[in-house]
């Protein structure tokens, strides 16, 4: 509670209110109580459970202004104490206790460090400015000595419980069982040992704590912190934990030590503070060279793994081999995007040698692409664990596409990329053709499908790349040109592998409707266009020229022709609301995919009437007739059951950037209105999709409706879109839907998804 308090001084971003004098004392008493009974689960819980209010007061405390004998700071120095006291508990009970008597104990331990490391690195910053100010007195260095010692006892205490506490005691049942195991050393979320994350919190949570932790304590000074010896000490416990996991044998993560994943998270906190720690801080030449030598010897052992196996031929070993394969790719993507960039980069700018380099990059092409080729329409029992392997391969190189951005995707990667990508598509075509009965050894739930890594994956890789780009520029003072340069490469494997992609999803073969198969064209559907959504979003607002997706013609073919084809797929289903008179010959469009696409295809339309032309004549092409109702009868066709009610939704957005890309002419709109419901299929093409020749675009509900009808909706039309108001378009939303056939009760749509979940990690 904050009543009556006063706002604090704070020199940046929104003032902070101190809490009031009732809330401080509260705190105090819980703190006391907690410090009198660190031995117990209970009170080390009751600590743990008071993090939120405890990181607001570190808040209000790394403002400034907080007088050294008021209660906050008395809570600041009572937290660190206490926090400092449970692990130095620990640190003496766990190697001489039964794990029974310290498993409990140790879990909620780690959970309360790691959620009081954002007080931890408000306190680290107000330190770090007192001694800058030379304002460090008695009170300020009584609080540094007790924030140091809790952290440092909090990074050992979370190392010799990695090392004694297994991440699971048992085999995990969820396999064959809703609920997993209980009393595992992991986090609420069921996920990792939640040492790593202890360590992970601290490593990640800000620059000055990062930099406080491997800078060491210079004699005669009170600044510095714990230094490099942090480092090679975690340095140790990674090396201790994989011989665990070597021990334990190829996929078996219960036992002794951690799971694979929780092993990777202590590679990424070497990494991050490897990296610190290389720009000097007060180290010396001979600490820095241990420290990289350390991350090199650390970074080189999966490329040597990968480069070696490449010369492993043994055949009845080769689901194992693909699983070393895949571990050691999981590995490397670990590794801070510095390091695994340079995997791509050139030799000069290389960690690894020439040769090893290229034989480990040889290793991970050949190895991407070799799942594809075993593509069966039939079901492999034979084959079922290396293709499975060959799976959880391809997820470890999507994260390792995804950690090699730094800030861009490096020049190196994009033909690999690229030859995934297409390599992909291609299966995928195979699949389609082979029809919806096929079963599948690659496009299925164990392989590639929403319980592993859909079909996408690495096309969706570049649009979080785009997405994220912007900030990792500016971390490394990027201006604009060298914004705008850095995501070339993205954007050209997005051009190389669009045509591919677009013919793809536009395969006229009904949705696989087999038990042993899943079909992969509506989520590389969704990665395709919410990647294009993220490029028109980054090109507009991050490097703010938005003309140029109009000027550059690479930008401007891929946004057009993509705009064009999720068109035409709007075209594909039958929207006869009694009866299915035809089948579907294209993939359903039941599903995020077309969320994707509604907000593409608006950003598309609101880049103005040079891009409309350049769509326009992608469909000219296509259908030999005017482009512009055909876009107008593509959505009227979505709105008459071609879409699911909740895309529906997005039509008025749609409609409002196609008014404004049309100069916003009410003439115009409503010729295209008029047009749109009238256009049809010549009587000597071929069918397209759901449309027979001689057929309308907008589909048969529009032949039933009287020119009366038609007329009516276009005057309404005009007179609220001349309004261009949000309220107007609502409005015409509910036009919309009148004129085509009003709410579709028991539509057999499924209810508004969510996008599709691309993490592989845990695989």
């Amino acid at each position: 509670g904050s009543e009556g308090a006063t706002p604090n001084k704070k020199s940046c971003g929104k003032a902070l209110q101190l809490p009031s004098v009732s809330s401080v004392r509260i705190l105090q008493q819980i703190l006391q109580a907690c410090a009198g009974a660190i031995h117990e689960e209970t009170a080390v819980h009751a600590f743990s459970s008071v993090a939120k209010p405890l990181n607001y007061i570190g808040k209000v405390y790394g403002g400034g202004g907080i007088a050294p004998d008021s209660g906050i700071y008395q809570i600041l120095l009572q937290t660190c104490k206490v926090l400092g006291d449970i692990h130095e508990m620990l640190l003496s009970s766990i190697p001489n206790k039964p794990i029974s008597e310290t498993f409990a104990l140790s879990r909620i331990a780690q959970l309360a460090t790691a959620s009081l490391s954002p007080l931890l690195s408000d306190i680290c910053l107000q330190l770090s400015m007192s001694e800058q100010n030379n304002a460090a007195n008695n009170d300020i260095q009584l609080l540094r000595h007790e924030f140091q010692r809790a952290v440092e006892l909090s990074i050992h205490s979370a190392a010799i419980s990695l090392i004694h506490h297994p991440e699971l005691a048992a085999e995990s049942t969820l396999a064959w069982r809703r609920y997993d195991i209980r009393g595992a050393m992991r986090g609420p979320g069921g996920e990792d040992h939640v040492g790593c994350l202890s360590l992970m919190r601290l490593a990640e949570e800000s620059d000055h704590l990062t930099t406080f932790i491997v800078t060491p304590l210079r004699t005669g000074t009170s600044t510095g912190g714990l230094g490099p010896a942090i480092l090679l000490e975690i340095g140790k416990l990674h090396d201790d934990l994989k011989i665990l996991e070597n021990q334990r044998g190829p996929g078996i993560d219960h036992g002794k030590g951690v799971a694979p994943k929780s092993r990777r998270i202590v590679l990424g906190v070497i990494s991050r503070f490897a990296i610190v720690a290389s720009a000097g801080h007060g180290i010396s030449q001979e600490d820095q060279e241990r420290v990289q030598a350390m991350l090199k010897e650390k970074f080189l052992s999966p490329v040597s793994s990968i480069a070696s196996s490449k010369q492993t031929t043994t055949v009845g070993r080769d689901a194992e081999r693909m699983f070393r394969l895949c571990e050691a790719t999981f590995d490397l993507a670990s590794f801070s995007p510095e390091l695994v960039s340079s995997l791509f980069a050139p030799v000069e700018e290389s960690v690894a040698t020439d040769s090893t380099r290229i034989e480990c990059m040889q290793t991970l092409a050949e190895g991407g692409l070799s799942g594809y080729s075993r593509l069966s329409t039939e079901s492999s029992e034979r084959e079922d664990q290396i293709i499975r392997q060959w799976g959880r391969l391809r997820g470890a190189l999507v994260s390792l596409i995804r950690s090699s951005a730094h800030p861009g995707l490096p020049p190196l990667a994009v033909e690999v990329v690229v030859a995934w990508i297409n390599a992909e598509n291609h299966a995928i075509a195979i699949q389609c053709r082979a029809g919806p009965e096929a079963a599948s050894s690659l496009f299925n739930e164990a392989v590639i499908g929403e319980e592993t890594l859909s079909a996408g994956a690495l096309v969706r890789v570049i649009g979080e790349i785009l997405k994220d780009l912007p900030k990792r520029a500016q971390r490394l003072g990027f201006d604009q040109t060298r914004v705008l340069e850095s995501s070339r490469n993205c954007i050209s494997v997005l051009q190389q592998s669009m045509s591919t992609v677009l013919q793809t999803i536009l395969i006229d073969s009904p949705m696989a409707s087999s038990n042993c198969s899943v079909d992969p064209r509506p989520t590389l559907c969704e990665a395709w266009f919410l990647t294009l959504f993220e490029l028109i979003e980054f090109i507009r607002h991050d490097v703010g020229l938005p003309q140029m997706l109009c000027e550059d013609p690479i930008l401007k073919q891929i946004v057009s022709e993509s705009a064009a084809a999720g068109l035409m797929l709007l075209l594909f289903p039958s929207v006869n609301n009694k009866v299915k008179v035809v089948v579907d010959v294209g993939m359903s469009l039941d599903g995020p995919h077309m969320l994707a696409f509604m907000d593409f295809l608006g950003s598309s339309f609101a880049l103005g009437p040079s891009m409309l032309q350049t769509i326009v004549s992608h469909l000219e092409k296509t259908f030999g007739m005017s482009g512009i109702p055909i876009i107008g009868a593509a959505l009227f066709r979505g709105g008459s059951g071609g879409l699911p009610p909740w895309a529906v939704e997005c039509m008025p957005n749609v409609f409002s950037a196609l008014f404004s890309a049309l100069g916003k002419d009410p003439n115009g709109y409503g010729k295209m209105l008029s047009e749109s419901m009238e256009i049809k299929l010549d009587v000597n093409a071929a069918r397209f999709g759901g449309v027979l020749p001689g057929t309308l675009f907008a589909g048969p509900l529009f032949k039933k409706l009287s020119a009366k009808t038609k007329h009516e909706f276009v005057e309404k039309s005009l007179e609220l879109i001349v309004k261009d108001t949000g309220d107007a378009w609502r409005r015409f939303k509910v036009i919309l839907k009148q004129l085509c056939g009003g709410k579709k009760k028991d539509s057999g749509f499924n209810l508004k998804p969510s996008y599709t979940n691309w993490e592989c990690d845990r695989i």
